[in-house]
C-alpha cells in the first residue's frame, strides 16, 4: 500500500505535472479562458482547438472549491498508475493513459451535449484502472476482495447506468460526472489489457500443444 502510493518514477513525473499545471491555473485566477481553450467542447473543436481532446486532462477545477477533483485524480494516479508501470512498464503506462484520454474524449463528445467544457484526468485513470482489471482479472482486488473481471464489470455497468440517466433526466446533473469520459477510458484500458496479455487459446489450441508434446516425449 504505501508503495503504491509514493507511486513509480513517471508516475511521480506526471503527478508533479498536473500539480504544476494546477497551480498555474490558481496562480492565473482560475479564468474561464483556460477552461475554454484547454478544455474540451464542441464549441473548441470547431474554433479548431484539436488539442483539447488530449489538454483536458491536464486542467482540473478550481483550488479552493473543487480540490478534491485533482486530490482524487493524483490518488489514483498514484496507485494505480504506480501499479501499470510497475507491471508493464512506462511505456505501457504512457500509451494506457494516452489512449484513455482519448478515447474518453471521443466518447464523452458523441455521447454528451453538455455546455461547459470537460475537464480532468479520468478518461487516461479509467484506462488504467481496466488495464489491471483485465490483466489480473480472476484476482481478488483490494479492498472490496472481488475478481477484476467482476469489479471491472460492475463499473462499466454502473457508468453506463449514469450515462444513461443523464440522458433520460437532462438538467439532473448527472452530465458533471463524464461518464462517457469514463467509459471511453475503461474500453481503451480493455482493448489494450487483452492485448498485453496476448491472444487467447482455443481448445484446439490446447489439444494441439498436448499433441505436440506427447510427440516430442
Amino acid at each position: 500500500m504505501g508503495r503504491d502510493l509514493l507511486g513509480e518514477l513517471v508516475t511521480r513525473y506526471l503527478a508533479l505535472v498536473l500539480i504544476a499545471v494546477q497551480a498555474g491555473v490558481t496562480v492565473a485566477g482560475q479564468p474561464d479562458w483556460i477552461y475554454d481553450i484547454f478544455g474540451l467542447s464542441w464549441d473548441g473543436i470547431l474554433a479548431g482547438r484539436l488539442w483539447q481532446p488530449f489538454t483536458h486532462a491536464l486542467v482540473h477545477g478550481p483550488w479552493w472549491t473543487y480540490w478534491w477533483h485533482l486530490a482524487l485524480n493524483l490518488i489514483c494516479l498514484m496507485m494505480v498508475g504506480g501499479r501499470v508501470e510497475r507491471i508493464g512498464g512506462a511505456r505501457i503506462l504512457l500509451k494506457t493513459l494516452g489512449a484513455g484520454v482519448l478515447g474518453g474524449a471521443v466518447l464523452q463528445m458523441l455521447s454528451s451535449s453538455v455546455p461547459f467544457p470537460l475537464i480532468g484526468a479520468s478518461g487516461g485513470l479509467f484506462a488504467a484502472m481496466f488495464w489491471l482489471l483485465t490483466i489480473h482479472a480472476d484476482d481478488r482486488m483490494w479492498p472490496v476482495r472481488l475478481k477484476g473481471r467482476n469489479l471491472a464489470i460492475g463499473i462499466f455497468i454502473a457508468e453506463a447506468g449514469i450515462l444513461a440517466a443523464a440522458w433520460m433526466l437532462p438538467g439532473s446533473g448527472l452530465e458533471k460526472i463524464g461518464s462517457g469520459c469514463h467509459l471511453g477510458g475503461a474500453a481503451a484500458g480493455w482493448y489494450l489489457g487483452r492485448k498485453s496479455l496476448g491472444p487467447r487459446l482455443t481448445k484446439e489450441d490446447l489439444m494441439r500443444e498436448r499433441e505436440r508434446r506427447e510427440g516430442a516425449s
